[in-house]
Formats: structure tokens, sequence, C-alpha cells
């Protein structure tokens, strides 16, 4: 009567059952005819999407690169020179280090003479030394 389909809406528990046994259900359920927790149709569903969304991916990218090589000109450098990011006159970067005997710091500290910056613009000097030589003829 009315007790016994009170009871059947509740949730009853699944017949415990050991972990390989569980493990197999999983992989195939035959009660609910499901493959690793998901039926037929769930798979396809999935399935479909995927297809459908690394298809339209890979359209776009394709359709990105085409468009990206419709401007590139085979012959000659895009940009050149002036016109160019960098320019006619690139930068340069230099990082000073510090002497052996304070090699433990990297702060640059010097006394107002020669002799005490001596060792920072002669690393200096050395470093610009092959851009400060001309080119040597071709």
């Amino acid at each position: 009567g009315m007790a016994d389909k009170a009871k059947e809406e509740f949730y009853t528990r699944p017949p415990k059952v050991g972990g390989w046994q569980s493990f197999k259900t999983f992989l195939w359920n035959s009660e609910t005819n499901q493959f690793l927790g998901r039926t037929f149709a769930s798979w396809a569903k999935i399935l479909l999407f995927y297809v459908c969304f690394y298809t339209g991916l890979i359209s776009f990218f394709f359709g990105l690169m085409a468009l990206f090589y419709q401007t590139i000109d085979f012959t000659t450098p895009k940009w050149q020179q002036s016109s160019s990011l960098i320019g006619s006159n690139p930068g340069l970067g230099f990082r000073p280090m510090p002497p052996e005997s304070h090699v433990e710091s990297t702060l640059i500290w010097y006394k107002i003479t020669d002799s005490n910056y001596a060792a920072w613009t002669t690393k200096l000097d050395d470093f610009l030394k092959p851009y400060r030589e001309p080119d040597p003829p071709i």
C-alpha cells in the first residue's frame, strides 16, 4: 500500500561488492549498458561535439594562416631598417658583473677617483671594443 510506495521513493544503497567487481562493473555495466560510466548515446554525443569543436578550431587556425600568408612577400622581408620595430639603431645590453674581490654583492659602489671605478669602465670598454672597430672589408 501507501507504506510500500513511500519506501520506493527513498534511495537504496547498491549492494556491497569487492574492488575488482566494482572496477569490472565500471568498465561494462550490463544492467544499464554503460561503458566507463556512459551509455552509447552519451559517448556518441561527446564524440560528435569534439569532432565538431576540433574541426572548427583547425579550420579557424588554417583560415588565419592562409590570411597571414597572403600578406607575406617571399622575396623581401616585410619590415626593414627604420620601418621595422627595432629601427636602424638597435639597442645593446650590458650587465656589469662585480669584481672577484666583491663577488658576493652586485651593488656598484666607488669613490670619485679614476682608479676606483676603472674596473667598471674597463669591463664596459672591453665589451664595446668589437662594436667600435670598423667592419673588415668583404
